[in-house]
């Protein structure tokens, strides 16, 4: 085995190494050697020695993804143009540790869309060989998460949802697919099996996600490929049977994704009893199979099922609702997604008592765990553009071990895409005819492959290195469009940030925006996320401790309430300048088809930018208007409409260009069509606006300028432990321009089901104290806090986001442990 791998990894050196021209000749030999048994050395770590008179390396690693990742980074020092007998004369070894798993997620949705590339073999070994040459470790592929229980209705396309017998017989059991000849079950398993054998070549752990446990959708008449033989009464013995199968016929699945609530087709009610029987099928395969329970709903009943089995355990939460975000996790969720609803029936445990674990990490982060903890990162926000900045990717890179965490999940570029779409529009990229598109669709977004995965392995990876693979890929002179589309991919997470009609993705697609009006009063998909009727200035943000709506934010001026929350008014002017950041470093010259792709989605991007800046400018004028009743500010509101109008036309003619008019992620209006679908209403929201006058009321508001954040008072702090029960003191001192005049330490656990609480420092010699109490430390989780600091009558959340709005906005102190 160990002869292999150092063969096939030789040979993987020859082929990076002659990409770039060089020639690796005998005088700068390059040995492998696996040393299984070293205690020094991880999955990933790797040491590379030079060997006899410096002509050549020994690389050393304990697993083949340690020696592919000393190959990837011997062959970047020579695509970076060092001189080899340097390289060759040095000793290297693996970077500071990142994140332990580093995932991509591929979803099958629909066989209109996703059946051509699941069944291509010679896709698969080019896509996982680039997977893991992005350093990324882990490989999920996806079944079933196209549907949100048995209960769905006007589902049409069920193919591979309830996976298992489109794999095979079960002995005993009289299930079948309609439609699907005993050929082509036989080439899904076949396929099946090339894939999780062809990820195991590559070095990387296949992980298969089955999200569905319903096969039959009774809501759904017209669906295709319907499965019949499962009822109630045989569910769960067939499902305990099948899967001690399916492990049995693929022996290089390493894990499983499982959706244990409600909409995985398991009512809450009956968790125990069905998953208790599927863990026996697990162990039944007679060999360590990993279990990544999806966080949402879940519960330590259910852990304790599979604990119970012996399986080894993985929470896996959502990182910031199923959208990309700031990269931090958020430090509150929304009061309706906190409190506790009413579950009953289906939903009585993830709707009731563990409603907060739908949206963030819940309480699965305390201390001392018996669990792995991994954040997938769901493509909610931006599923069609192009998304690559490595200064986000870092930052998300430095927040995937947040407490401990394993590491984090990224669904892929167009998740979703033909989702309960029996159609087919175009092919799976959407672009039109005779524009530049690359076969297959995945190489547009191999540079998002390229900063993900760099970023996650080392989040201190060199800035150079973002800029070669820019090159690399679009041709010489273009390092200016990767600052482009860096500055164009913080766009779209800022607005989630600040902006968020709806958590889930269902309903918001901020990249083609369903619009929300001004002015209220007609129904709209957000109605059940937050007041009624929903207009812009109620939308909550998606971290309200941190970003203001627009009505608390106009409420609070008019108040001359002073507020640390990040406004929509400096929100605005951070997309304003990202967006003119984007377009000022894109040139009109001649481009390669890769790089046509890239310009386009940076204008479009650019758009949308200036449509939200000039959107949430209206909205807070709006506001105003409806408070004091003056005219100016009703002006001013109409005149940012229109600019928000004219911005999204402009994209209209952009994508007109670009992409097909149908672009499908769902079944719902919201989640198909174009930019130019959504011009008509948006529009229409103008024209309520204009025509909207409220009687009496002749009030002056006045808006506060937006801070500088540049030069707020800068936080100098430690990292600061405590022990369980003992007060913990909070020192903090500053360092900047701004004299500080007060400051209050806000604090909670690390458990998204609780608020902050609030305590005034005092000020001790040139630094401010408080105290947080023991009874407050008495608990199995990390404490995170930070400090709103008041100056010259203004706020300031510090240390906040920083001014490239990557940096974790607050503190966290981890417990010691006892001896």
């Amino acid at each position: 085995m160990v002869e292999a791998a150092v063969k096939r990894l030789g040979a993987e050196l020859s082929r990076l190494t002659s990409a770039a021209s060089v020639d690796v000749s005998e005088e700068y030999e390059v040995a492998l050697d696996l040393a299984e048994t070293s205690p020094d050395l991880d999955e990933d770590d790797f040491i590379a020695t030079p060997q006899a008179m410096g002509i050549g390396l020994m690389i050393t690693a304990a697993h083949e993804r340690g020696l592919r990742l000393g190959l990837l980074e011997l062959s970047d020092r020579v695509r970076s143009g060092a001189d080899l007998r340097d390289v060759f004369r040095q000793t290297f070894r693996s970077p500071p540790p990142g994140a332990r798993r580093r995932g991509i997620a591929r979803l099958f949705v629909s066989k209109a869309y996703d059946y051509d590339w699941f069944r291509d073999r010679a896709f698969w070994r080019d896509y996982l060989a680039n997977l893991a040459n992005c350093r990324f470790n882990r490989f999920s592929l996806v079944f079933g998460l196209g549907y949100d229980y048995g209960h769905d209705e006007g589902v049409t396309d069920t193919y591979l949802g309830f996976i298992y017998p489109f794999l095979f017989d079960v002995p005993g059991f009289d299930v079948r697919v309609d439609g699907l000849s005993s050929e082509e079950r036989d080439d899904n398993l076949a396929t099946l099996q090339f894939i999780a054998e062809e990820a195991a070549r590559h070095g990387l752990t296949f992980q298969l996600s089955l999200w569905q446990q319903a096969a039959n959708f009774p809501n759904s008449p017209d669906a295709s490929h319907m499965v019949t033989g499962i009822t109630d009464e045989n569910r769960a013995d067939y499902c305990a049977v099948a899967i001690q199968r399916l492990l049995g016929l693929c022996p290089k699945i390493n894990a499983l994704t499982l959706r244990v609530h409600y909409e995985g087709g398991v009512p809450d009610g009956q968790r125990k009893a069905f998953w208790s029987r599927f863990a026996d099928g697990i162990r039944g395969c007679g060999r360590p199979i990993e279990v990544d329970i999806h966080s949402k709903g879940a519960d330590r009943e259910t852990l304790a099922v599979f604990a119970g089995a012996g399986l080894p355990i993985v929470v896996s939460t959502k990182f910031s609702g199923e959208h990309l975000a700031l990269p931090y996790h958020a430090a509150s969720v929304r009061e309706h997604e906190r409190v506790p609803g009413v579950g009953s029936g289906l939903m009585a445990v993830t709707k009731g008592s563990r409603n907060f674990t739908r949206y963030s990490y819940g309480d699965f982060l305390a201390e001392g765990r018996d669990y792995d903890v991994v954040h997938r990162i769901w493509h909610g926000t931006q599923r069609l553009l192009l998304w690559a900045d490595p200064l986000f990717a870092a930052a998300y890179g430095r927040e995937a071990t947040f407490c401990g965490s394993a590491g984090i999940e990224i669904m892929e570029p167009l998740s979703f895409r033909g989702r309960w779409a029996l159609e087919r529009v175009a092919d799976r990229s959407g672009y039109r005819d005779g524009f530049a598109g690359l076969a297959p669709d995945w190489r547009k977004y191999e540079l998002y492959y390229r900063v993900w995965g760099r970023m996650l392995h080392n989040p201190n990876a060199d800035a150079v290195e973002f800029e070669r693979d820019v090159v690399s890929i679009y041709g010489p002179g273009s390092a200016p469009l990767g600052r482009s589309i860096a500055s164009a991919s913080r766009i779209l997470p800022l607005v989630t940030s600040a902006h968020a009609p709806g958590a889930g993705n269902k309903s918001y697609w901020p990249e083609i925006y369903e619009d929300v009006p001004y002015v209220g009063g007609e129904p709209t998909m957000y109605d059940r996320e937050g007041p009624r009727p929903v207009r812009i200035g109620t939308v909550s943000a998606l971290d309200p401790e941190l970003f203001s709506s627009v009505a608390d934010f106009v409420d609070d001026t008019l108040m001359g309430r002073s507020s640390w929350r990040y406004g929509p008014h400096e929100v605005a002017d951070w997309l304003s300048g990202l967006s003119e950041a984007t377009l000022d470093v894109l040139t009109a010259s001649s481009v390669n088809g890769a790089a046509r792709q890239l310009v386009a989605d940076a204008r479009i991007l650019a758009g949308l930018g200036a449509f939200f800046a000039a959107k949430l400018r209206a909205a807070t004028a709006f506001e105003f208007y409806l408070r004091t009743g003056d005219g100016r500010q009703h002006a001013d509101a109409v005149d940012q409409a229109r600019q928000a109008l004219e911005a999204w036309r402009c994209i209209v003619a952009i994508s007109k260009e670009t992409y097909v008019d149908d672009l499908i992620f769902g079944a719902a209006l919201t989640m198909r069509g174009n930019w130019a679908s959504r011009e008509e209403k948006i529009r229409r929201h103008v024209e309520e606006l204009e025509a909207f006058t409220r009687d009496g009321g002749y009030g002056e508001a006045l808006m506060p300028p937006a801070r500088d954040f540049r030069r707020a008072a800068k936080v100098v702090h430690r990292p600061i432990t405590f022990m369980r029960g003992r007060d913990l003191v909070v020192e903090i001192g500053f360092d900047g321009e701004v004299s500080v005049d007060e400051v209050i330490l806000r604090y909670r656990h690390v458990n998204q089901s609780e608020t902050h609480r609030s305590v005034a420092m005092t000020r001790a010699s040139s630094n401010w104290i408080a105290t947080i109490p023991a009874a407050f430390t008495d608990t199995a989780f990390p404490i995170q806090y930070y400090v709103v600091a008041s100056a010259g009558g203004r706020q300031w959340p510090l240390p906040g986001l920083g001014v490239g709005l990557d940096q974790r906005p607050y503190f966290v102190a981890r417990q010691e442990r006892i001896p």
